[in-house]
């Protein structure tokens, strides 16, 4: 694998800094703190997503050296280091082992918001600042607020968009651009602010003009924002007059009109520090908020960051999956479909409609780079996903976002790439 002149030195000075945070971390964190830190980067591990699996190489790495003894620990050796990495690539990807795409569509080259981006190391220090007992973690206020919205109205939905714009490909930038072209009344972004959700104003909110809807916009809560502790989601973010809908503190939502209910939830603050976050999960004051909305009997919508099934197996997402699925089937009124839009995943697809009790959707393509999602296309639980090669090179599929609109009892629903092209219309059942 060639690697990019400086990149080696860019990528010890971040592991230093890493490897502060984890000094600092380990004097003054919990018990129950330290030993979860230990459980996830200290032991061997074969985790499915590769992405992740360099990431936690390095942390494991960075721990390991960390809690020597003094006299044991050695100067950072990175080449050694880039060894292992190179050594678990071999194993996990076989041919996406040279700048190239594996499965899932992550594209591992060194490019920015690509898997060697030295600055994905920034959600790990995150991580270890913002923990339980550190005190850094924002409150996240209860009840949501509940919108009034018209019979004929359009909804963009888009996932994972916050890479801010002043990256080589401009993806973000684009797609924003196609989101206004398509002028809908709201616009709803899924989560997900790179690379520990701090730098709000820049990564998120100046770019964001374009795409925001003609009434409003609405914005969750999402793993990489809890890494700052979700301070910049709920001081900033939240406050910003371009989510006003939000009521300045509400991080779960409600929009209404005759015949449908759209519900946005935070499934990112009751989530497991411990696990990064990155599973998902629902406390009880967003189920019974959740459950008031059903019980009104008209058709559903459900928005959240974290995925309700896996992307290649199907498989549901536990522990969020089964409360969800549990509430909305106890106090949903009829047997019509109801919807599930989530990001997380970076990809854009959607599920076929007998793998769940809900029609699943992904619209988490909003912006990170990503490539053809050759585990998608083997999959028989999805229906499609996108796969419309990029003009910026080969090895890349284009970003874009979900279009709803809604016709009095009727749903239409789009996939847009940045474009502005409508490269999937989910048919009707």
């Amino acid at each position: 694998m060639i690697v990019p002149d400086g990149y080696l030195d860019a990528l010890r000075a971040e592991i230093e800094r890493l490897a502060d945070a984890m000094g600092v971390f380990l004097g003054r964190a919990s018990a129950d703190e330290v030993e979860a830190l230990h459980g996830a980067f200290a032991q061997p591990f074969s985790p499915a997503n590769p992405e992740h699996a360099v990431h936690e190489l390095v942390a494991a790495w960075t721990l390991k050296r960390v809690s020597a003894r003094d006299d044991e620990q050695t100067e950072l050796d990175i080449g050694h280091l880039w060894h292992e990495i190179e050594r678990l690539l071999v194993g996990l990807l076989d041919d996406a082992v040279h700048g190239g795409v594996d499965p899932s569509g992550t594209i591992f080259g060194f490019e920015k918001y690509e898997v060697f981006d030295v600055q994905w190391i920034e959600y790990l220090i995150g991580w270890l600042e913002h923990s339980p007992s550190s005190g850094k973690i924002a409150e996240l206020p209860t009840g949501g607020v509940v919108v009034e919205i018209a019979d004929d109205t359009t909804i963009a939905v888009v996932g994972d968009w916050g890479t801010g714009v002043d990256y080589p490909t401009q993806s973000a930038a684009h797609v924003a651009a196609a989101i206004r072209t398509a002028s809908p009344d709201y616009s709803v972004h899924l989560g997900d602010v790179y690379y520990a959700g701090a730098d709000q104003e820049q990564h998120f909110l100046d770019p964001w003009g374009p795409a925001a809807g003609r009434f409003g916009s609405f914005a969750l809560n999402s793993n990489h924002d809890m890494y700052d502790g979700a301070n910049g989601y709920v001081h900033i973010t939240l406050q910003d007059p371009r989510f006003h809908l939000h009521q300045q503190a509400r991080t779960h939502f409600a929009l209404h009109n005759s015949s449908w209910t759209v519900v946005g939830l935070d499934t990112a603050g009751p989530a497991s520090w411990k696990h990064l976050y990155m599973k998902g999960d629902v406390d009880d004051d967003q189920l019974a908020f959740l459950a008031e909305q059903v019980a009104t009997g008209k058709g559903l919508i459900l928005l959240t960051h974290h995925q309700g099934l896996d992307d290649t197996t199907s498989a549901p997402n536990d522990p969020l999956y089964s409360k969800i699925v549990a509430c909305v089937e106890a106090h949903r009124l009829g047997d019509g479909p109801w919807y599930w839009y989530w990001g997380h995943i970076h990809a854009g697809y959607v599920h076929t409609d007998d793998v769940a009790p809900f029609r699943g959707r992904c619209a988490g393509h909003g912006g990170i780079p990503w490539g053809r999602a050759r585990g998608l296309e083997r999959s028989a639980g999805i229906r499609w996903h996108e796969q419309t090669p990029s003009t910026i090179g080969s090895h890349r599929v284009t970003n874009g976002f979900a279009l709803l609109t809604l016709h009095g009892d009727r749903l239409d629903e789009r996939f847009v790439d940045e474009t502005g092209a409508v490269t999937y219309t989910v048919p009707d059942a």
